[in-house]
């Protein structure tokens, strides 16, 4: 059963303490592994979330975040993180140590860059972070060996060749900064 908080009498956490509140009041639909925080205008979430090891699915997309607490790394269990169209600058490294991760959408902010610790999310198959500000990926993504990596609309200029070389997964990077890749055909 996924809790869904996005009309305003179920959900009044404008604030951090406010977003306390609902947590520690809404802590049984937590328990049941999912939470919807989808349009809620939200400036913050609790760090009582990492308390919710039990959590598999959290959306907190088209919000106001600035950031994502880093006790989400507590979350064992969270395979499902979507905190597109916000104004995140910045993911936590400590998403690294949610190893059951499987799909992260962090579309539509403001991130320059991904933390090098998703490569240990070897479980990671989606990861969508087109229309932001991504200068270069992470060599260590090269570990989530099925990942699905959409980082178009960004400002990536560069792609190492050993990382082409350790990812063998699909890699989208249309409308970035890169050179033009002239092909190698002899004939």
């Amino acid at each position: 059963m996924a809790c869904d908080l996005s009309s305003p009498d179920a959900w009044n956490a404008s604030t951090a303490a406010g977003a306390e509140r609902a947590a520690q009041s809404f802590g049984r639909f937590l328990e049941s592994g999912k939470l919807n925080l989808s349009s809620c205008n939200l400036r913050s979430l609790p760090e009582a979330l990492g308390e919710y090891q039990s959590l598999q699915y959290l959306d907190c997309t088209n919000n106001q975040l600035c950031s994502l607490p880093p006790e989400l790394g507590n979350c064992k269990m969270l395979q499902r993180l979507f905190c597109g169209d916000n104004k995140l600058d910045s993911l936590p490294p400590e998403l690294g140590r949610c190893k059951n991760l499987f799909s992260l959408s962090c579309r539509n902010n403001q991130l320059h860059s991904l933390p090098s610790e998703l490569g240990n999310c070897e479980n990671l198959e989606f990861l969508w972070c087109y229309n932001n500000q991504i200068e270069s990926l992470p060599i260590e993504l090269g570990r989530c060996k099925k990942l699905v990596i959409l980082c178009n609309d960004n400002s990536i200029n560069n792609i190492p060749t050993d990382y082409c070389d350790n990812v063998s997964s699909f890699l989208q990077l249309e409308y970035n900064k890169l050179p033009t890749v002239k092909s190698a055909n002899k004939n």
